[in-house]
């Protein structure tokens, strides 16, 4: 209804002027201890994984190690393309 209401825009609503944003750089350190804690928690739990089905986790990894260099490589070439078409 409001899209409606307003020429098929959506409302933008400012927010209050009191309200304090996060800055990019506290954005960024809550990201990092997230991801530390993460690791904290996975590495042994994939150590007693690793400890009941020798193996098995090792094609796991290298799956995941391909994909994600797969996924880098994509990425950057993308970007080349870009930046040549520019």
């Amino acid at each position: 209804m409001q899209v409606l209401a307003h020429g098929g825009m959506l409302p933008q609503y400012q927010p209050p002027a009191d309200e304090k944003t996060i800055s990019p750089r506290r954005k960024g350190v809550k990201q990092g201890v997230l991801i530390m804690l993460i690791g904290l928690l996975l590495v042994p739990i994939f150590g007693v994984m690793s400890g009941f089905a020798p193996g098995r986790l090792e094609n796991f990894f290298r799956l995941l190690g391909r994909a994600n260099c797969h996924h880098l490589f994509c990425r950057r070439a993308a970007a080349d393309v870009v930046r040549r078409s520019l």
